[in-house]
């Protein structure tokens, strides 16, 4: 069951007011906040992935136009944080690569995201960390905001992520790490779900530094596998399906360059997909997401280059995109191998689809038995009824 969490970043208007950030000043005298939601509220492990899908709803005439907000989901666990990426919200005064929030229209927001699992993740609960710009004040770049009490903190906060970050769900469910199949068996135990999440997603890629969609480039056997997705779900009434166009860029260059390669990518993208799936009559969200460095990480860990234990002991050392390039650009061999085997594939415009996929009923399944379909059924589904 989907549990309702209050951001409650804008409701201490004491605190804001002390703060010096001047756009977020009227957003915590508004008695509305942005509603979120995260299915599940416990999160479960699948196939080494943790994953979740997160809704937000902003309401009209609530977000500054000269705010700038960046919220980052994150799994928090003793001795560790895990980041995903990053969602840039502005308003409408803002000259920026986030998606745009018009003050006078309520806005939705649906974001999956996945972390590849670890064993000290098992106790673990998911935040979102946030923090704000404004024009104005103390907070003319970035800075850290405490979710829960809507207080701006200090660069040497003692808090943890933990304690500044808005929980949004808790615990991992690891029955398909744990679970001794053959005792389970005899248990009859079910990991039975009415509802399950198939996520279907497809590149179109990029000539390096440019932003234009190449005809290839949406001709790909990925693409077209993605279409006839769309289609047999849309006519699946038993099917919702989520679409999204994430822009990125390699992580080579300048930073605030590829930012904005990756902002115009997100919108190209967006258009070529448009295009693809116009009978669908879908509603497609895009966001820019810059210098893909989680992209490098998964395809030089799965690479055969050499020394890539040494790239990847790189990425942890130092956080800053700079630095992290100039170490990895020293290693001129190494490099060599990047740019033909790993930075080409991370110029793109990643095409995701989330389907949430209803399955039979109680009253179905019951029916399919007693007209002999049992075959019909799924081991799951069977277990499941069998116990109802």
């Amino acid at each position: 069951m989907k549990k309702l969490f209050k951001m409650t970043l804008v409701l201490a208007a004491a605190a804001l007011t002390l703060t010096g950030c001047d756009c977020f000043k009227k957003m915590a005298k508004t008695p509305s906040a942005i509603t979120v939601t995260c299915t599940p509220d416990v999160l479960v492990l699948n196939n080494g992935k943790v994953v979740a899908d997160i809704t937000a709803e902003v309401p009209a005439k609530y977000f500054n136009k000269t705010a700038s907000l960046k919220v980052t989901p994150a799994l928090v666990y003793e001795g560790g944080v895990t980041k995903g990426n990053t969602l840039l919200l502005q308003g409408e005064k803002v000259l920026d690569n986030g998606m745009l929030v018009k003050n006078g229209e309520a806005l939705s927001i649906k974001r999956h995201i996945e972390f590849a699992y670890k064993p000290e993740m098992q106790l673990s609960n998911l935040v979102l960390l946030v923090e704000v710009k404004c024009k104005g004040g103390k907070c003319k770049e970035f800075t850290l905001v405490n979710a829960n009490t809507g207080e701006v903190l200090p660069a040497d906060t003692k808090l943890t992520p933990a304690e500044y970050g808005l929980t949004i769900a808790k615990g991992i469910n690891t029955l398909q790490a744990d679970l001794d199949f053959s005792e389970a068996m005899l248990a009859a135990a079910n990991n039975y779900k009415r509802v399950t999440t198939v996520v279907t997603k497809a590149d179109i890629v990029y000539r390096i530094n440019s932003s234009r969609v190449a005809k290839k480039a949406v001709e790909t056997e990925e693409l077209s596998a993605l279409k006839a997705g769309v289609e047999a779900n849309k006519a699946n009434d038993r099917v919702a399906q989520s679409l999204y166009v994430n822009g990125y860029a390699s992580p080579d260059g300048p930073e605030k360059f590829n930012d904005k390669l990756s902002e115009k990518r997100s919108k190209t993208g967006l258009k070529a997909v448009e295009k693809l799936l116009a009978d669908a009559g879908l509603n497609i969200d895009a966001a820019a997401y810059g210098e893909d460095w989680e992209g490098f990480q998964a395809a030089v860990a799965a690479s055969n280059i050499a020394d890539k234990d040494l790239i990847l002991q790189v990425l942890k050392m130092y956080s800053s995109s700079a630095e992290r390039e100039k170490e990895i650009k020293n290693m001129s061999t190494v490099f060599k191998s990047l740019k033909t085997d790993v930075l080409p594939q991370l110029r793109r415009a990643q095409v995701v689809n989330s389907a949430d996929v209803t399955g039979w009923s109680d009253e179905e399944m019951v029916a399919f038995i007693k007209e002999g379909k049992a075959s019909t059924l799924k081991l799951e589904e069977l277990l499941h009824i069998a116990s109802v």
